[in-house]
C-alpha cells in the first residue's frame, strides 16, 4: 500500500469547488500505466466487482472510474448522495496516516426513507 500511495501523491491534482466541496482530485486512474495503480485496479476489477456483485445481486458493468482525492487542511466535502448516471456502487479506499477523533471530519452514512430523505443523520 506504501508503494501505491506514493504513486498516487505523484499524480497532478486539480482544484475542485463548490457549494458541496473543496479539495483536490487526479484524472481517471484509468489513464495511468504505472504498476502499483494498475494492479490496484485490476485487483478491483477481478476480485471485487464479481464479489460484489454476488453479495448484491446488481449486475455491474467492467467499466471502474477511480480518480484519487487530497483533501488539505480546510478542505471539505459536505453531506450527498452519490447517485450519478450509471453509478450503481461508489466506493472510497482510504490512505492515510493513522487517525485519530483530534484530527477531525468522519465519514457518516446513513439510510433513506421512501422518498429517498434521510432517516436520521
Amino acid at each position: 500500500m506504501d508503494e501505491l500511495k506514493m504513486e498516487l501523491l505523484k499524480l497532478k491534482f486539480y482544484e475542485k469547488s463548490n457549494d458541496l466541496y473543496q479539495f483536490k482530485q487526479s484524472d481517471d486512474l484509468v489513464m495511468f500505466n504505472i504498476p502499483h495503480i494498475m494492479e490496484f485496479r485490476k485487483l478491483l476489477q477481478v476480485h471485487v466487482l464479481p464479489w460484489l456483485q454476488d453479495l448484491t445481486g446488481i449486475q455491474l458493468s467492467e467499466t471502474i472510474d477511480m480518480t484519487c482525492s487530497k483533501y488539505e487542511y480546510t478542505d471539505r466535502l459536505l453531506c450527498h448522495d452519490d447517485e450519478l448516471q450509471g453509478r450503481r456502487i461508489a466506493f472510497i479506499f482510504y490512505l492515510v496516516p493513522p487517525w485519530s477523533k483530534e484530527d477531525g471530519g468522519s465519514l457518516d452514512l446513513y439510510s433513506v426513507d421512501e422518498n429517498g430523505q434521510p432517516k436520521c443523520v
